[in-house]
């Protein structure tokens, strides 16, 4: 799958979180193995929020990145987190997540999602990555 590709897919599932209720941040779960794309896909739907590509990285060691969206409706920030090494009640609210999800003008995508599942609105986005039988080819699929 290509970059066109994952960004036409990534278009087509943010309109879709975006027509849903919401208290709080629009959230999109990310979920696959190492080296499957999660990151690829956030900077593909970042492009969406007017977010260079290339201002996208993993936000591994940091937990959180944030990045400023121009002009997209209500939202004007885009969170980009890790939730591998988030494991407790007090490691997701000592890295801010409890803050981002009660804000009504952020996005967030996180990668790694499975790790807080419990702790997430009942209303995410879940977004699985898969690898598929050759070896750029990868299987999303949403919840």
């Amino acid at each position: 799958m290509s970059l066109r590709d994952t960004k036409k897919i990534a278009a087509k599932i943010i309109r879709l979180g975006e027509k849903k209720n919401r208290n709080g941040a629009l959230v999109f779960a990310l979920s696959g193995p190492l080296g499957s794309g999660k990151t690829s896909f956030v900077r593909s739907a970042a492009t969406l929020y007017g977010i260079p590509q290339k201002k996208i990285t993993s936000p591994t060691f940091v937990l959180v990145k944030k990045y400023n969206i121009k002009k997209h409706g209500e939202l004007s920030q885009l969170f980009h987190a890790d939730a591998y090494r988030i494991a407790t009640k007090k490691e997701f609210e000592n890295a801010g997540f409890r803050n981002i999800l009660q804000n009504k003008d952020a996005v967030l995508f996180i990668e790694w999602a499975e790790n807080i599942k419990r702790f997430l609105p009942k209303n995410s986005v879940w977004i699985y990555i898969a690898y598929g039988k050759k070896e750029k080819e990868r299987k999303i699929t949403t919840l």
